[in-house]
């Protein structure tokens, strides 16, 4: 009886945390405009973009004379574990998409927050145009590398980043979580998300009455 209660508290505690989070608001969404985010910073000439070109090169990048610009390197493409030249026009793609971090509320955030999201090395990636096309702005419910360990790895980052910015997590990429650690075993558990973890709960006690 008393495991009974316990048990029952818990599925009431869960349930009460994903109410309260899934409350919706009068408040209206204003239009995403990427210009909001104000681009690339520059420090000592040489902007994110080529920062991070430079630094994830897996071969000695070549910089231009004035030591700005990128123009030759060698890159691992994110999200196909391909190589990728300056040939090839590299593209820098946020792992949480600026139109998907928006509507989640990134639209009351100060220009100067939104600005430090757009140029965090911790959300970008280097990728192809191809892959940056099929991506666009759709989130882990939409989208994910085909490759195991690669589709892990973009799951790893997609939580850290939302984690750090506070940014909410739908049902569905809890349960898309959950299904590629039970399908694909992870080589790294994914970080916890404690609204994930009452989701599963939930649908757990639902599944057995």
């Amino acid at each position: 009886m008393m495991l009974t209660f316990f048990k029952t508290r818990l599925i009431c505690t869960a349930a009460l945390i994903l109410f309260v989070s899934s409350c919706s608001t009068t408040e209206n969404i204003p239009k995403y405009n990427r210009t909001d985010w104000a681009g690339w910073k520059t420090k000592n000439c040489i902007n994110t973009r080529h920062q991070l070109l430079k630094t994830k090169s897996i071969t000695s990048p070549k910089i231009n004379v004035k030591g700005c610009t990128v123009v030759d390197g060698l890159w691992l493409d994110f999200y196909t574990g391909e190589s990728i030249t300056a040939a090839d026009k590299p593209e820098i793609d946020h792992i949480i998409p600026l139109k998907h971090a928006h509507t989640l509320g990134a639209y009351r955030w100060s220009r100067a927050r939104r600005n430090a999201f757009y140029n965090d090395p911790e959300n970008l990636v280097i990728t192809s145009r191809s892959m940056n096309r099929e991506k666009q702005d759709k989130s882990f419910v939409d989208w994910s590398p085909l490759n195991r360990d690669l589709s892990c790895k973009y799951a790893h980052r997609w939580i850290l980043v939302k984690l750090k910015y506070n940014l909410d997590f739908k049902k569905e990429e809890c349960f898309n979580f959950k299904s590629l650690e039970n399908k694909r075993s992870c080589p790294i558990p994914l970080p916890k998300v404690r609204f994930c973890r009452n989701v599963l709960i939930l649908n757990s006690a639902k599944s057995h009455q």
